[in-house]
C-alpha cells in the first residue's frame, strides 16, 4: 500500500475510533504510524473533521422541526406553470456550499492563541521526553527542518549563547509546533515553542512579550515576528521570566 492508497482509505475513518479494529483500515493506520508525512496528513485531516463536526453541532435542532416540516409540506402553494431555470437553482446551491465550506475551513485551519498558550503550559508541565537531545543548535535546527517543522526560528536575545538541551516536534490540532529547550544559568530549563503565525488566530500583535501564568503554575511569555509566534515557558516564577527577557533587552 502506498501513501495515496492509504489517504483514500483514511478519509473515511470515523472520528470516534470505531474503525480502529476494522481490517479495511488497519494497514493504512499502520502505514500512517511509520510514515511521518502520512502521519502528519492524517492528524491534520482528523483535526479538520473534528472542528467541522463541532461547528455543525453548534447549530441546535429545534425540537418541533419535524412537525414544522410536515405542516409546511401541506401548505406549499402550487408551483407557477413556468419553470425556474435550473442553472439558477444550481448556482444558488453552489454559492451556499462554497460560502459554508470557506467559513468552516478557514476556522478549522487556525487555532486560538488562548488554546495554544494552554497547550504550551500543559506540555511544559508534563514534558517527559525530547525527540532529540543535543547541545548543538545547528543540529537541532536541521532535525526540525528535515521533519517540516519550524527550524528557522529567531533565538531571543535572552537565550543566545545558552546551551540547548534538545527539541521535539508536536502535531497539535493539525498544526506543527517546534519545541526547543535551553538551559539558563540561575533559572533552569526554559522551553521555546514556535508555530507559524498564519496558523494562529488572535496572535500577539508584535515582538513585545506578553506574560501570563497558567493554572498549573507555568509562566509564559508570548510574542511574534513576521513569520512565527513564540511562547517561552518554564516551571519558574513569572518575575524570573520577566527579568530574563528584560535584562536581555536592557
Amino acid at each position: 500500500m502506498n501513501q495515496d492508497e492509504a489517504k483514500y482509505i483514511l478519509r473515511a475513518f470515523h472520528l470516534g475510533g470505531q474503525d480502529v479494529e476494522d481490517p479495511q483500515f488497519q494497514e493504512a493506520l499502520e502505514l500512517s504510524k511509520r510514515d511521518p508525512v502520512l502521519g502528519d496528513w492524517f492528524a491534520n485531516e482528523q483535526a479538520i473533521d473534528a472542528r467541522v463536526s463541532r461547528k455543525l453541532r453548534a447549530f441546535p435542532v429545534p425540537p418541533n422541526l419535524k412537525a414544522q416540516l410536515l405542516a409546511a409540506r401541506k401548505t406549499i402553494p402550487a408551483r407557477a406553470w413556468w419553470p425556474r431555470p435550473v442553472w439558477m437553482s444550481a448556482a444558488a446551491c453552489l454559492l451556499l456550499v462554497l460560502a459554508l465550506s470557506g467559513w468552516l475551513l478557514t476556522s478549522a485551519g487556525q487555532v486560538q492563541f488562548s488554546d495554544l498558550r494552554a497547550f504550551v503550559a500543559d506540555s511544559t508541565a508534563q514534558l517527559d521526553h525530547l525527540d532529540l537531545s543535543s547541545t548543538n543548535l545547528v543540529e537541532v535546527r536541521r532535525w526540525l527542518l528535515d521533519r517540516k517543522a519550524a527550524g528557522d526560528f529567531v533565538v531571543p536575545t535572552a537565550l543566545k549563547g545558552m546551551p540547548s538541551v534538545g527539541c521535539r516536534k508536536f502535531n497539535w490540532k493539525g498544526q506543527s509546533i517546534s519545541l526547543v529547550c535551553f538551559k539558563v544559568d540561575g533559572v533552569g530549563t526554559v522551553h521555546l515553542f514556535v508555530i507559524d503565525h498564519s496558523s494562529v488566530h488572535d496572535a500577539p500583535a508584535d515582538a513585545n512579550p506578553a506574560f501570563a501564568v497558567s493554572g498549573n503554575g507555568i509562566a509564559t511569555a508570548s510574542w511574534r515576528n513576521t513569520k512565527f509566534v513564540y511562547v517561552l515557558a518554564g516551571k519558574v516564577d513569572e518575575g524570573e521570566l520577566r527579568r530574563l527577557l528584560n535584562a536581555a533587552s536592557a
